[in-house]
């Protein structure tokens, strides 16, 4: 008699279900999809540029046609010195930041130094310092004369060519007027706010594919009801709920990383040539969106690692994990040709981070960070799940081996560099996709019924909460009661014209409300040390970012005189300063 092949599909990987679990998985699924729209949408218009921003401007700029003119001239002009610092490969692109400090008077009629810039952001950005990113890079392609070189690489091709094919198609259907003269933006800063929403809803299709993945692999791996939970602990990690509303590619990779993931655990049971090219090919488009990523290519030599020790042909199983790899590299290359066309462009912009190094603080301050980013809840599951995931089956011990060697490769990767990679949760993102996938898998052990409910009533109402409690957050963060405008009012209503306002840096949609900076003597400064005794402002306004350290430098100075919090439901909190939606805004009174 034959004896059975350790690849022939085992229970865990069904391969038939009856009509009655097929109706039910079917129902789970559209469960998954729905909890995926409902929370996508929920807030996704925060802190998008508009006509409300226009308060921060004299009534003479407002719109003026002939102020645009003078807007777009700056912005040129700052672009065309990035493009001669790249080409001329210098340590620093042009300073649009405060060294020192710099004062402005009041009663201009035109922003003076840098905060033309400034004012051009209130028109331009969003409240994410970071999604202004992908719209630099797409506004300096020219599609019409084939000219597709991005200025930046770090959002790679594979993420901003369909990003940009996905905005042009919104804007072919009537959702907003895409112009290449920056001059329409600036005179109709709701094209622009409607722009950075497209870009929104293309990361929102991708969130739905991976909550699709997971969905699809747990119920593989365990039937539907663990589909169901991997789907809904990732929709309501307080990590995917932020991330999934930025225009940045680490959601969009994470799509791909655990799609290549899924087909990993196809050919795990099947061998074939189709699930290695796919799981190499999802592989290449993830890290040609997001290089870091490259270190989950380190799937392929697991797969066929794990496939040999189980008694596969080697040479077979190495020309299957080889070819995967080329395909990967290829698509990776083909979606970012001009890393070998003309890599002296960039070649400043991939060596920009200084070296730090591996150690046990840092790993610590990786899964504090995760652990946070996933709610404690979710992130016990996903401990107590690994451990049991280590006991099971081939392919639940797969999954866990897939999980902590990608997770460590990429810390190894991450910890060499520093300027606050390692502490970037988002860089994890895939990782937990995966961690929430375990979990949900480690729901389905035998445990008494009663322990499996109460686990999961509290996994569900505590990440919901926190869910909850950030999406509320963007949906505030996008009209009248954001903490922003509110500030804003606040100061033009309480702070006397003429008085002096210190700010820590040039004011940004990120960290500074929009009042009228004309009215006001400006203080800007990069740090308080810098302030001359007897010199400090009246008046410090400042985020929740650079809140401790102005606590620390002006005790017995200054009183904390009117604080904009974001809303905090029950035990929920926002995740940390770097949570830009209804960021906290406090204006601080000398003493």
């Amino acid at each position: 008699m034959t004896p059975e092949s350790p690849f022939t599909p085992k229970p865990s990987f069904p391969p038939a279900e009856p009509v009655r679990a097929k109706r039910a998985s079917a129902a789970a699924l559209a469960a998954v999809l729905l909890v995926g729209v409902v929370t996508g949408l929920w807030g996704i218009r925060w802190g998008l540029p508009g006509r409300a921003r226009l308060r921060a401007f004299p009534e003479s700029l407002r719109l003026d046609p002939q102020a645009s003119q003078r807007f777009a001239e700056s912005w040129e002009k700052l672009y065309q010195e990035i493009r001669r610092a790249h080409s001329e490969m210098h340590s620093e692109e042009p300073v649009t930041y405060v060294k020192g400090v710099e004062e402005f008077s009041p009663g201009w009629n035109f922003p003076p130094g840098n905060l033309v810039n400034s004012y051009r952001a209130l028109l331009l950005q969003s409240e994410n310092p970071d999604e202004k990113k992908s719209f630099i890079i797409l506004s300096q392609m020219r599609p019409w004369r084939l000219e597709f070189k991005p200025l930046y690489v770090q959002y790679g091709g594979s993420f901003i060519y369909p990003l940009g094919a996905f905005v042009k198609a919104a804007s072919w259907l009537g959702g907003f007027a895409v112009v290449p003269d920056i001059r329409h933006y600036l005179t109709h800063p709701e094209d622009m706010g409607s722009a950075y929403l497209c870009g929104r809803l293309f990361m929102l299709v991708f969130q739905l594919g991976s909550l699709w993945v997971l969905y699809d692999l747990g119920r593989r791996l365990a039937g539907w009801r663990a589909g169901l939970c991997a789907a809904l602990f990732f929709a309501l990690s307080p990590i995917v709920a932020v991330n999934s509303h930025i225009i940045k590619p680490h959601c969009y990779a994470a799509f791909w990383c655990l799609a290549a993931a899924r087909y990993a655990l196809l050919a795990l049971t099947k061998g074939g040539w189709r699930e290695y090219l796919l799981c190499g090919l999802c592989l290449g488009v993830a890290m040609g969106a997001n290089f870091t990523f490259l270190a989950f290519t380190s799937i392929l030599p697991w797969l066929w690692w794990w496939r040999w020790k189980s008694g596969a042909a080697a040479p077979e199983e190495i020309r299957r994990a080889a070819a995967a790899l080329i395909a990967a590299a290829a698509v990776c290359l083909l979606l970012n040709p001009y890393l070998l066309l003309s890599y002296r462009d960039f070649a400043w912009e991939m060596a920009y981070a200084r070296r730090s190094g591996w150690s046990l603080a840092n790993m610590a301050t990786v899964l504090s960070e995760l652990f946070n980013g996933m709610g404690p809840a979710v992130s016990m599951l996903s401990l107590l799940g690994l451990a049991a995931a280590f006991r099971a089956g081939q392919a639940k011990r797969f999954l866990a081996l897939l999980f902590v060697g990608t997770f460590f490769i990429l810390w190894m990767v991450l910890a060499q560099f520093s300027g606050g990679f390692v502490t970037m949760s988002r860089y994890y993102y895939p990782c937990v996709g995966l961690a929430c996938l375990i979990a949900a898998i480690g729901i389905t052990e035998p445990w008494p019924r009663a322990a499996k409910i109460a686990v999961l009533s509290l996994a569900l109402a505590d990440g919901g909460l926190r869910c909850v409690t950030h999406l509320e957050n963007m949906r505030l963060g996008s009209g009248p009661r954001s903490t922003r405008f509110e500030a804003a009012a606040w100061i033009d209503s309480h702070i006397p014209p003429g008085a002096s306002v210190g700010l820590t840096r040039y004011p940004q949609p990120a960290h500074t409300p929009p009042f009228r900076y004309d009215l006001y003597r400006l203080m800007v400064f990069e740090s308080p040390g810098h302030l001359a005794p007897g010199r400090e402002p009246e008046y410090i306004v400042v985020d929740e970012e650079s809140r401790p350290i102005l606590q620390e430098w002006g005790k017995g100075r200054y009183v904390e005189f009117r604080a904009f919090r974001p809303l905090s439901l029950g035990w929920a909190r926002v995740l940390d300063s770097s949570f830009y939606a209804n960021a906290g805004i406090y204006v601080y009174k000398r003493l």
